[in-house]
């Protein structure tokens, strides 16, 4: 039980860090593909945190 909110604990992390991320990436206009990818990840860490 105590891993499995140790794992929520750092997906919840990894989602504020690349949620960030995205959003200079974004602001900087940076490759549409890189945005994408930082996207994809985000859904993925939303995934495990719910």
């Amino acid at each position: 039980m105590q891993s499995i909110m140790k794992e929520r604990a750092l997906a919840k992390v990894d989602k504020e860090i690349l949620l960030d991320a995205r959003n200079k990436a974004m602001k900087l206009q940076l490759d549409e593909e890189f945005i994408n990818l930082l996207n994809r990840e985000l859904y993925l860490r939303e995934k495990k945190t719910n």
